[in-house]
């Protein structure tokens, strides 16, 4: 996850912004978050839903503070300064996303990787496997190496989102984190996808139900390694930046 104050990447989705007609009080926000545009949509009794949508917000800030690559008073960020030295103790939130993130690494042989090498680096320390999450709620690293959450932690906090907005009595609504989003409350409504190549032109639209989305693709990641012109995702066999001309959405 990008601070605010780094370049702000495009959506790879879009999304229609109209509910059904109802009763309920209904409003929708847009902040700089998690390297994106963070919005938020959301409908429920009047008088509460400005609250919800603020509470909702304030939970995205939570996970970006917790777990920023990027923000060097993250917490994330003092794992990677000190977990090689001595077990690290981290929040809840942070424990279940490296316990998430070490899963599909072992579960797809590495092809998921929060342990990907930082720019100037030669050849490899330590990988997911050297990462060590303790019962007693702390992380210990075996080698050095960098955990990076982005391809997971942008998610997470999605759904924290939707968490607060449903527990305070928000009967619809959707959270769309550049790309990420999740829509809850049983009216669907569709999402438009980019093209892999030309992200002013739509190349697929699909409904949305109860149900959360992905989309990841190299053209929306430009710079994201810290070389110019270079992209953010990696080809997890040569450790090379993916530059096809691809788009993959997972629902």
């Amino acid at each position: 996850m990008e601070s605010p104050a780094q370049t702000v990447s495009r959506s790879a989705t879009a999304i229609s912004t109209g509910f059904s007609p109802s009763s309920d009080a209904t409003a929708r926000r847009c902040q700089p978050l998690l390297g994106t545009y963070v919005e938020i949509a959301a409908s429920g009794p009047e008088g509460t839903v400005s609250l919800a949508i603020t509470r909702a917000f304030d939970a995205i800030r939570r996970v970006q503070g917790l777990m920023s690559h990027h923000d060097p008073a993250s917490e994330l960020s003092r794992v990677n300064r000190e977990a090689w030295r001595c077990p690290v103790p981290v929040h809840p939130w942070t424990l279940r996303v490296l316990r998430s993130a070490r899963q599909l690494s072992g579960e797809t042989h590495g092809a998921f990787d929060p342990t990907p090498p930082t720019h100037g680096q030669r050849g490899r320390a330590g990988t997911w496997e050297d990462v060590e999450l303790r019962p007693d709620g702390r992380i210990r690293f075996r080698r050095p190496l960098q955990l990076d959450l982005g391809g997971i932690a942008k998610g997470f906090a999605v759904d924290r989102a939707v968490e607060v907005l449903r527990r305070l009595g928000m009967t619809r609504g959707w959270v769309n984190a550049g790309g990420d989003l999740r829509s809850f409350g049983g009216v669907p409504r569709t999402v438009h996808l980019r093209h892999p190549v030309l992200g002013a032109v739509l190349s697929e639209s699909l409904p949305l139900g109860d149900a959360a989305l992905a989309t990841s693709a190299p053209t929306f990641t430009f710079g994201a390694l810290g070389v110019p012109g270079r992209r953010g995702l990696l080809d997890p066999r040569s450790r090379s930046p993916l530059n096809a001309p691809r788009s993959v959405t997972v629902l």
